[in-house]
């Protein structure tokens, strides 16, 4: 297992296809892909039928008493087809093992016409020391547009205070080849 920290901008295909587990549970062949000129990861709509699309993260390696915060930016791509994003924990890379919802977010906001998206952090307590992975499930109705996950990070958080949730929001930077 990995020991946090974690994660950040995906600069290649590989970094995310060699690390995250990405489940087409509803197998109609539209799910979580990479989008090179972002270093994102995205789903796309299917026009018949609704999202049920994970990408759950590879182990990471957490101890009872600690807190961990999950930070993530994600947006849809237009305001007028608003995605639907779960964010959840769990001690397996399953979406049954995936029991603690962190967050649920039914109309994920837009990217603005500036260009600002929302970033997201999300603290975590462990139960108990052991092997953990973080997932993210697209729910959308049918006939939306796209979901875009980008610099998702896992670390320990310095203090050990728990925040819970917060969101901001900040221009969204997208990954450069050059």
């Amino acid at each position: 297992p990995l020991l946090p920290p974690y994660g950040g901008i995906f600069q290649q295909w590989e970094d995310m296809s060699n690390y995250y587990t990405v489940l087409d549970v509803n197998k109609d062949g539209y799910t979580w892909s990479y989008d090179g000129s972002t270093g994102s990861a995205f789903y796309p709509y299917n026009w018949e039928l609704s999202a049920d699309d994970w990408m759950i993260s590879p182990p990471i390696k957490c101890y009872e008493g600690d807190v961990y915060t999950l930070q993530f930016t994600a947006f849809s791509t237009a305001a007028e087809y608003l995605e639907s994003l779960l964010v959840t924990f769990g001690a397996g890379k399953t979406p049954e093992a995936q029991e603690n919802v962190l967050m649920d977010l039914p109309e994920l906001p837009a990217i603005s016409d500036e260009g600002e998206v929302d970033v997201y952090n999300v603290d975590i307590v462990v139960p108990e020391s052991g092997v953990y992975y973080y997932g993210f499930m697209a729910y959308s109705e049918p006939w939306q547009n796209y979901l875009y996950l980008y610099n998702i990070k896992f670390d320990k958080k310095a203090d050990g205070a728990v925040e819970n949730v917060v969101k901001q929001s900040r221009d969204f930077d997208a990954y450069s080849h050059n």
